[in-house]
């Protein structure tokens, strides 16, 4: 008879590595820099220049009115044919 060698190992059962390594490394979870950094937020010129309000130049100049021409001149009736 064959040596019965403690029963004929199962070839089935592949060694088990503590289980299968994970093949994606985790780490950490994907590295946080603190968040975005922020330049103390956009920096502030003091605000936008105010150049003391758009120049007013006098409000728009005024030319005493349209000019009146005396009114339309009348082209005297127009003549009667008899």
């Amino acid at each position: 008879p064959a040596p019965n060698a403690g029963a004929a190992p199962n070839p089935a059962l592949a060694p088990n590595a503590g289980a299968a390594p994970n093949p994606a490394p985790k780490l950490g979870a994907a590295p946080k820099l603190g968040a975005a950094p922020k330049p103390g937020a956009a920096p502030k010129l003091g605000a936008a220049p105010k150049l003391g309000a758009a120049p007013k130049l006098g409000a728009a100049p005024k030319l005493g009115a349209a000019p009146k021409l005396g009114a339309p001149p009348n082209a005297a009736p127009a003549p009667k044919l008899g």
